[in-house]
């Protein structure tokens, strides 16, 4: 018998499905499919995470030199400890945002590649470090997820080969790689593995004099140099599988499977925003400009602080 627990998650993952669902149907062109889905995702998740975050769609992330990045999906940022000015512009400072999301609503081989260079050329703007002056703050752009609805594939392998072939071929480095991906409507979710999973974090902080970053889930809060081949991992039914999977079909998968890829997802979305949330609030916020840097202190200046 089912706890009411599980028949209110059923109930949540049910009625965001079906209102995707009738959604696409209202829809031809796939632009306007695309774009209704990123406003259904982003009303979703707003009643889910605190009020202090904030979505906002199809905007444009600024570095400190002034290059521009192509249009995010969806970018998150904390409205609290940031200026709600830039809200009402198609611009965001990239040190503003915590999390840009990658929308789609059919996963392919053509718009994988096409949102795995996304990502990719996004982290190598020019933020502004971190300037602690330890070097485990000194990496710090915002995270990646990739929020899918749907895959064309048919089996838990052929995404992980198509994944690795992209990045193989693209030399994408470990720390341009996407955080975290997440298929509803097959339940599972992807995301990089870390070295210290393999040998203990007490090891693999003595191996590196203690510079390991203050929470280490996420590949790019490491220096690159510490990460030599991080391995994809699948999380499948809440079990994680390293350097292999099952061979399984998705349509093999129940409603449990995709019941338990939400909340997956949503508990690793906001465990991700916290851990941005304490790396933010470990030094003062910092505003980049073009032609000028301003400190929180006012002072301006082109060496800030």
């Amino acid at each position: 018998m089912k706890s009411k627990k599980n028949h209110l998650w059923e109930y949540i993952y049910e009625k965001f499905n079906k209102s995707v669902s009738e959604l696409n149907s209202l829809y031809k062109h796939p632009g306007i499919i695309g774009r209704e889905n990123e406003e259904v995702l982003i009303k979703f998740l707003r009643s889910f995470l605190p009020g202090k975050y904030e979505l906002t769609q199809s905007k444009v992330l600024l570095d400190r030199d002034g290059k521009e990045s192509t249009e995010q999906d969806i970018i998150i940022w904390n409205s609290i400890n940031y200026p709600r000015i830039f809200s009402g512009t198609e611009y965001f400072l990239i040190e503003n945002v915590s999390m840009c999301i990658e929308v789609k609503t059919t996963l392919a081989n053509e718009n994988l590649k096409e949102t795995l260079l996304k990502i990719r050329d996004l982290r190598r703007m020019n933020f502004f470090k971190r300037l602690d002056g330890d070097p485990q703050w000194q990496v710090h752009p915002p995270l990646c997820f990739i929020f899918a609805y749907d895959t064309i594939w048919k089996k838990f392998g052929s995404i992980l080969n198509n994944i690795t072939k992209i990045v193989n071929e693209n030399d994408i480095k470990p720390n341009e790689r996407f955080d975290y991906l997440y298929i509803m409507r097959k339940g599972i979710t992807l995301n990089w593995d870390i070295p210290y999973k393999v040998q203990g974090i007490v090891d693999f902080s003595q191996k590196y004099g203690g510079k390991i970053p203050y929470n280490p889930r996420w590949p790019q809060f490491f220096p690159s140099k510490l990460i030599q081949d991080s391995l994809l991992t699948l999380h499948e039914n809440q079990m994680w599988q390293k350097e292999g999977f099952r061979e399984g079909f998705f349509n093999d998968l129940k409603i449990e499977n995709q019941i338990k890829g939400i909340i997956s997802f949503l508990n690793k979305l906001c465990q991700a925003l916290e851990d941005q949330r304490l790396l933010h609030s470990h030094s003062l916020v910092v505003f980049s400009f073009p032609d000028m840097k301003i400190s929180s202190g006012g002072r301006t200046s082109q060496h800030p602080f």
